[in-house]
């Protein structure tokens, strides 16, 4: 079971993660290849599902009306 904390911090940690993959040169990606894929895989144990996210966007969105 993972707890909403734990989805608030992957949420958070997977931004931090895209962004330094988006700055790595593609040399990097390869030679760290498994340390990556490892690394994902952790990020994704605790990622919120889909339903989940859509219902923190439609919370969000009643609460700017």
């Amino acid at each position: 079971m993972t707890l909403p904390t734990e989805e608030v911090y992957s949420l958070k940690y997977a931004r931090k993660f895209l962004r330094d993959l988006a700055g790595m040169k593609l040399m990097d990606i390869r030679k760290n290849a498994r340390s990556i894929r490892t690394d994902a895989i952790a990020r994704l144990r605790h990622y919120p599902a889909d339903y989940i996210i859509d219902r923190m966007w439609n919370d969000r969105l009643e609460r700017e009306e």
